[in-house]
């Protein structure tokens, strides 16, 4: 877990981070969306932590108006019928389709216990995204506070062999 943080965080420092501070949104319209894909790591964390805040409260929520029964005082999170709660099927929805079609194709390649793996690897995924973003904002601002040179944190590579690499 340590080297691939090591080296997703080296990744973000220097392609989101290093390619902002020298590229800055110049060249072509095609030019700045590849920017904005390479750059939007870092504030996907920041979503994705609260995606999981607020996963966690509507579950806490839920958990409490069962518990409680009818004496629950809690309005819904989301009153029936509302834009909020039509945005929030639709982005469950999506959710669930992608991780349906990542498992689909992932047991496809691999089997049905890797298929059905890649589900709860898209949160240890999530997890990751998150821990490296943190982690890389942390060594840009250590660098800009401290105006050092950067200096990158060599990792080891490990390729998988043929038979692994072919193997269903």
């Amino acid at each position: 877990f340590d080297a691939a943080l090591r080296q997703k965080t080296r990744w973000l420092v220097g392609i989101a981070f290093q390619g902002w501070d020298r590229l800055r949104w110049s060249g072509s319209w095609a030019d700045r969306y590849m920017m904005l894909r390479d750059r939007k790591p870092v504030a996907n964390a920041v979503i994705i932590v609260l995606a999981y805040a607020a996963m966690s409260l509507a579950l806490v929520v839920a958990l409490y108006d069962l518990a409680a029964g009818a004496e629950s005082a809690l309005p819904p999170l989301a009153p029936h019928g509302s834009r909020l709660a039509a945005l929030l099927i639709a982005t469950s929805a999506v959710l669930a389709w992608r991780l349906l079609v990542r498992a689909g194709f992932t047991w496809r390649l691999y089997g049905a216990g890797q298929g059905l793996l890649s589900i709860p690897r898209s949160v240890v995924a999530n997890v990751f995204a998150v821990a490296s973003a943190y982690r890389a904002t942390g060594v840009w601002l250590l660098l800009l506070l401290r105006r050092q040179p950067l200096t990158w944190q060599k990792t080891s590579h490990r390729f998988p062999d043929d038979e692994a690499l072919c193997a269903r």
